[in-house]
């Protein structure tokens, strides 16, 4: 009951906010550029003047968290339909009109909604006073959000959806405008505003928020740009090493082996299963290659062991298997070696041996 209570009450004081001469503001808020990096909602306003605070929170922000922790103590056997969610983030400003206070405090807010906590993460602090500038308070502990009425509308907006779409709800502000310059040029109005460490004008906030727009999408642009030219040398790499590997494919010895003839329509898993991994493997656009080899080395010794220089002989076979579309569709050998390699080799479903020339 008492939670209701609060959240009726925060929608009753929003409600009536547009109404008090110090909290003043225009029925429908400005429509958002087409492009924005942010999205900034009026969440909260109270206390009286020279002492009023208001919090906004940038809806485009708002990101879920998932609990690893949860996921990862689940059992294997448990399917899980969603991913548990920690907590829900997102970025705020609060607003101050006292001059012993941060005119501006932008924090990262954390809120887990199925417990109604809320902590805010590390601050930085503006003040007024150009002397102390800004500074950084490190993150709050976990406290709850039904403590007072500012922090359990702030938990609504953050954990309710339809509170980040419905201005009958919360109200969006000016985007145009910094919030804090929002804030004394729409709510308060009848006080006169501190000398600040900016005095930006209107046409320098929108000038430096389309410099940083064009700079993203020049950056994004650019990414794009790279991309697409790293994907297509990578084409290009790959038709050049499939040609090769098809001209070296082609050079193979390819005279008819009984053996490798008796898998010719095969599939490739049967090959696999039968014969074992493949020493090698490539994928080509339009054909894959598997390759065994198989091969020893001698070299002759004396009675004290020294190899005798000039004895060393290898003998090697590579036997390769077209695949296309899972089915084998031909082969070559090569190497001083095949028909010993070959020969014990389990055979595949066609038994004839065939006189098979190129």
């Amino acid at each position: 009951m008492k939670h209701r209570l609060l959240f009726a009450l925060a929608l009753s004081l929003v409600a009536i906010l547009p109404a008090s001469p110090a909290l003043a503001a225009p029925k429908k808020a400005a429509i958002p550029q087409k492009e924005v990096l942010w999205d900034w909602w009026f969440v909260w306003a109270g206390g009286t003047s020279p002492s009023r605070e208001v919090i906004y929170i940038d809806s485009l922000s708002v990101e879920e968290i998932v609990d690893h922790a949860a996921i990862m103590s689940t059992p294997v056997n448990k399917k899980l339909k969603k991913f548990p969610i920690d907590y829900v983030q997102a970025d705020g400003i609060m607003i101050s009109e006292n001059t012993q206070k941060p005119a501006k405090n932008a924090t990262r807010i954390r809120v887990k909604c199925t417990t109604q906590q809320i902590m805010f993460d590390t601050s930085y602090h503006s003040f007024w006073d150009t002397d102390r500038g800004v500074v950084t308070e490190p993150a709050s502990p976990w406290f709850d959000a039904n403590s007072h009425i500012r922090y359990a509308q702030i938990a609504k907006f953050m954990c309710d959806p339809k509170a980040r779409t419905d201005e009958n709800m919360m109200m969006r502000a000016d985007q145009s405008y910094d919030p804090l310059d929002t804030t004394w040029a729409v709510f308060w109005k009848d006080a006169t505003k501190p000398k600040f460490t900016t005095t930006k004008s209107r046409e320098q906030v929108e000038a430096e928020f389309a410099a940083t727009v064009a700079k993203a999408q020049q950056q994004n642009a650019d990414a794009t740009t790279y991309f697409t030219e790293k994907r297509e040398e990578i084409i290009r790499d790959q038709g050049k090493f499939a040609m090769e590997q098809r001209a070296l494919f082609d050079k193979m010895n390819s005279k008819a082996s009984p053996l490798l003839e008796t898998w010719l329509g095969a599939d490739e898993r049967s090959l696999v299963a039968s014969w074992g991994i493949p020493s090698g493997s490539y994928n080509a656009p339009d054909a894959r290659f598997l390759t065994y080899t198989y091969g020893y080395a001698t070299q002759m010794v004396d009675e004290q062991g020294t190899v005798q220089p000039g004895s060393r002989q290898e003998f090697s076979c590579d036997m390769t298997f077209e695949i296309r579309n899972e089915t084998i569709a031909d082969y070559r050998s090569s190497g001083n070696y095949c028909e010993s390699a070959s020969s014990g080799k389990p055979r595949g479903p066609n038994w004839r041996p065939s006189s098979r020339k190129k």
